[in-house]
């Protein structure tokens, strides 16, 4: 998926979108996000229009779910479990252990939060699911993620061990069932299956891999059972997220806009187009695109340390968030173009030196 000629320029501007949309709510609309530094930073400079638009920046997490399960869904089709689970860990771990390495040397210097032993062991990520201290607080929506790779890697493996291909009807298939399981989890409230079928967020995922289904009227009409109840589930945790800020008005207008628009825009890019988009706007993007992940991860901890820094050299506190976003700009282009390269290739040849980067 990082190959530009494989990739949706709309997805990528999507994507793009949510990062700085969840950046710009923690940073201009969140002031609780300041209590732990040493110099919280003057927020009087931030003006109503730029307020009034990021505090909605928090269901950029929804649209990340959203565009993940299309997204992956895609990546799933005719693949093989251990392909696509090495994918997924060379996509996530890299980035993570990078920043969660940057995070606990930084952020104590910025805060009165010590290091210890239980964070350095947080860079391995087992704190996720055994308990430990959160040192990417950003980081709560991996379990999620991984726990819906880890659907689509079993349901691979159970196909390619019997020498099947995983293509659009089994992932069909996959979702019809997903669903039934989970609506079934909530009805009857058993926790082990609503913890299989990862509760709440479940809805998100098939929604964008049952939209990443759609390429016609007939593919329509064939996935209508699993996109409309997807959707009505997806708009209903929405709104609940929504609801929980007394602020903002219009919630179910907005919540619905949302969702219309996420479905609008991943159908949209099925369609074979021609891409009017010049080589260097199209690499600009792509690169941008893949830097939203590292983006999201650095821009709390980390992004919070560079804007205290900036604070303590004396800059006025509107222009320390605009040094800190360059900051975090400049490290995550680094994790993308350098990092990452270099853990794959190092990966790759711990491991008998096959070359799986383009796989």
């Amino acid at each position: 998926m990082n190959n530009p000629k494989t990739r949706s320029v709309p997805l990528d501007i999507v994507r793009i979108f949510a990062a700085f949309w969840v950046l710009g709510f923690h940073w201009l609309t969140c002031p609780g996000c300041f209590y732990g530094l040493r110099t919280a930073p003057n927020m009087d400079w931030v003006p109503t229009t730029l307020y009034a638009p990021f505090e909605w920046g928090f269901l950029g997490v929804d649209i990340f779910f959203i565009l993940s399960g299309s997204l992956i869904a895609r990546s799933a089709l005719n693949n093989e479990w251990f392909s696509f689970t090495r994918q997924r860990f060379l996509r996530l771990f890299p980035a993570y252990f990078l920043i969660g390495i940057l995070s606990i040397s930084l952020y104590p210097l910025a805060t009165s939060s010590p290091l210890s032993v239980e964070k350095i062991f947080s860079l391995s990520g087992l704190q996720f699911w055994i308990g430990g201290p959160a040192i990417i607080a950003a980081g709560w929506t991996l379990p999620i993620e991984i726990a819906f790779y880890l659907l689509i890697t079993l349901s691979l493996y159970l196909y390619t061990k019997k020498k099947k291909t995983f293509g659009t009807k089994e992932l069909r298939d996959f979702l019809n069932i997903w669903l039934l399981l989970y609506v079934l989890s909530i009805w009857l409230n058993f926790q082990p299956l609503q913890k299989l079928v990862i509760p709440s967020y479940a809805p998100y995922f098939i929604l964008g891999a049952t939209l990443s289904l759609i390429k016609s009227k007939k593919d329509f009409f064939s996935n209508i059972f699993t996109f409309s109840i997807s959707l009505v589930l997806t708009l209903k945790f929405i709104i609940q997220r929504v609801v929980t800020f007394p602020q903002l008005e219009h919630k179910f207008i907005m919540s619905f806009l949302l969702v219309v628009f996420m479905s609008g825009i991943i159908i949209y890019s099925n369609r074979p187009f021609t891409d009017s988009t010049d080589s260097f706007s199209r690499k600009f993007i792509t690169t941008l695109s893949r830097m939203t992940y590292p983006i999201y991860l650095i821009h709390l901890e980390v992004g919070l340390t560079f804007v205290y820094f900036y604070l303590t050299m004396g800059l006025p506190s509107q222009y320390a968030f605009l040094a800190a976003l360059l900051t975090i700009l400049a490290i995550s282009y680094g994790v993308v173009q350098f990092f990452e390269p270099l853990f794959k290739r190092v990966f790759n040849n711990h491991f008998h030196g096959r070359d799986w980067s383009n796989q």
